[in-house]
């Protein structure tokens, strides 16, 4: 076998890794490396549906508001719902 050099130590020592394992193990490792340089073949539709699950990820993780009320009727009744009133002192 033809010895094979590369300026980069880590790449050197996961190539000594590499060529240590069995048979089965490396054709498994080749054969996903393989699958992973494939085309991806691009569905519009389930594009658009994976981007609206993202979109809504994102928002619930900022505590996003969901519900049938519009922010202006949540509020209102936020405020209906306090049984005290405080009195508060003017800020001059």
């Amino acid at each position: 076998m033809k010895a094979l050099s590369f300026k980069e130590p880590w790449l050197n020592s996961t190539l000594e890794k590499l060529l240590g394992l069995s048979a089965d193990t490396k054709r498994a490792l080749i054969g996903a490396l393989e699958k992973s340089m494939r085309p991806v073949k691009h569905d519009p539709e389930n594009e658009q549906e994976e981007e609206r699950r993202k979109t809504e990820r994102f928002w619930s993780t900022f505590g996003s508001w969901e519900g049938d009320g519009s922010a202006e009727e949540l509020a209102a009744s936020i405020r209906n719902a306090r049984t005290a009133n405080p009195d508060r002192e003017l800020l001059d």
